[in-house]
């Protein structure tokens, strides 16, 4: 009886280890999946605060490509404003000031054309009336900020191509030299001597000869 009862005591003894035994590997089993759900809801927690970061980054971006946009519609409507102001000044002049023959908007820039006629025939220089012109004209364009000029001298067809060449860039140098005095800078002023290569009229005619001799200002923006 003594051996039975002594078996009895170790099988209940074994299977108290048994059960407790799987209570630990359950508790295990627990503490591993709590584990992995925690990972699990840390990985989920970083990309949720990485989709918002991405999201805030994209929003401020987006503003700030705006901002930049209406900035520069602005900046371009100010131009535009300030392009039409010199046009519609220097316009003005035209029938007053003797010599200013046309203002017009091109591709190139706003062209201020003066005739021929403000320069004695065949002479180069602006003296008296024609110079006061001028420079009224250059004090004018002396407050726009960043405008660059050309000036380019033209002849008509009299005359042999070389010495027609010299004669229209020294009286676009000689408009050059009044805007000078008028505040323009020297950097900011292109000369150039285009003779009888790019007629406006025809030169078989006293009246289209008189509109090929000129010089052109381009204010270039």
């Amino acid at each position: 009886d003594s051996s039975r009862i002594m078996e009895l005591e170790n099988a209940l003894a074994a299977e108290r280890d048994a059960r407790m035994a799987a209570e630990a590997a359950a508790d295990v089993i627990r503490e591993a999946q709590r584990a992995a759900e925690s990972r699990t809801d840390s990985v989920v927690a970083r990309q949720a605060l990485e989709a918002r970061a991405d999201s805030l980054a994209t929003r401020r971006m987006a503003e700030a490509q705006q901002a930049e946009a209406l900035r520069l519609e602005e900046a371009a409507e100010a131009e535009r404003a300030r392009r039409e102001s010199l046009r519609v000044e220097i316009e003005s002049l035209v029938g007053i000031l003797e010599g200013l023959q046309d203002v017009r908007e091109t591709p190139r820039g706003l062209e201020i054309t003066f005739g021929g006629g403000i320069f004695p025939t065949g002479g180069t220089s602006l003296e008296g009336l024609s110079r006061t012109r001028v420079l009224r004209i250059g004090r004018v364009l002396a407050e726009q900020e960043n405008a660059g000029l050309t000036v380019e001298g033209h002849t008509d067809a009299t005359g042999s191509v070389e010495t027609n060449r010299l004669i229209s860039e020294q009286r676009a140098e000689a408009i050059r030299d009044v805007l000078l005095d008028a505040g323009l800078s020297a950097a900011a002023i292109d000369v150039r001597g285009r003779g009888e290569s790019e007629p406006i009229a025809t030169n078989d005619t006293p009246a289209g000869r008189a509109l090929n001799r000129r010089v052109v200002v381009v204010v270039r923006y």
